[in-house]
């Protein structure tokens, strides 16, 4: 099965929201491998089954070859769908949930939280993500509404008002100081991931599902 894309959007010089059309079966939470010019790669939808679209939010790498073929991509381009994964779940926002998220790891939750919102589920998940800076967070304007306590985390902007720095012990005992009642879900790049799962032990946090690249 294909995906067509619709619209590119750069929302900054290297970070693109990609809009696709195409009948693919996914739940909210999940990734899909897709394929072009016989280059595969991962990427989480942002958007919910129930949006009817397929959207990506991607950090474009220099050099990269799936990054190239973005850049180069016009609408009415396709992709070969080759594969749906996902450890995440709506099922796992039931309960007292807690969210760590980097870069574009943020993408997957902004699936779940729409999804829930279609369904009206009643959310008590905290959600603190880690960003360079405040405009390389996607989607700003829309945490509230999915009634998600979000905390950005802000590492290269000493100017900025809010919470300065990495995610850190500190930081979570501050949002989330029941954390030890909480599931963590944690998405972002695999050293970001590794240090998040070493700072979930050593709070005595139990239970975490993880998702990395």
């Amino acid at each position: 099965m294909n995906i067509r894309l619709l619209e590119k959007i750069y929302f900054t010089r290297e970070h693109l929201y990609l809009v696709f059309e195409g009948d693919v079966e996914f739940e909210a939470g999940h990734a899909l491998g897709i394929e072009r010019e016989g280059v595969k790669r991962y990427y989480s939808v942002a958007s919910a089954p129930s949006d009817g679209v397929i959207t990506f939010v991607v950090h474009l790498i220099p050099g990269g070859r799936m990054s190239g073929i973005f850049e180069r991509a016009e609408p009415g381009d396709e992709w070969k769908v080759v594969d749906v994964v996902g450890k995440f779940s709506l099922d796992l926002l039931k309960g007292k949930t807690a969210v760590l998220s980097a870069g574009t790891g943020i993408a997957p939750f902004r699936s779940l939280y729409r999804e829930a919102l279609h369904r009206g589920m009643e959310l008590d998940v905290i959600h603190l993500h880690s960003a360079r800076y405040l405009h390389h967070v996607p989607f700003l304007g829309e945490w509230e509404k999915y009634g998600v306590k979000f905390v950005p985390t802000i590492t290269r902007d000493p100017n900025y008002p809010g919470e300065r720095g990495r995610i850190d012990g500190e930081k979570v005992k501050k949002y989330v100081p029941d954390h030890g009642e909480r599931t963590f879900l944690v998405c972002g790049p695999s050293a970001f991931v590794g240090d998040m799962v070493r700072l979930l032990s050593s709070l005595g946090v139990k239970k975490f599902v993880v998702e990395g690249w």
